[in-house]
């Protein structure tokens, strides 16, 4: 689960480095964003998460 959780986040760093690349700036902050959002969820929906 760890390793497809990272490779998705992996995935959506590349997509978002090609957006800026592209001129594409709007997509690119939309899939960062994204991408902080879900490793966030993931990180708080972790059972050995203590909360800090």
């Amino acid at each position: 689960m760890e390793l497809r959780i990272e490779r998705v986040l992996t995935g959506l760093g590349l997509f978002a480095g090609l957006l800026f690349g592209t001129g594409h700036a709007g997509g690119g902050v939309a899939v960062v964003v994204a991408g902080m959002a879900m490793a966030w969820m993931q990180r708080v929906g972790d059972p050995d998460h203590d909360g800090q």
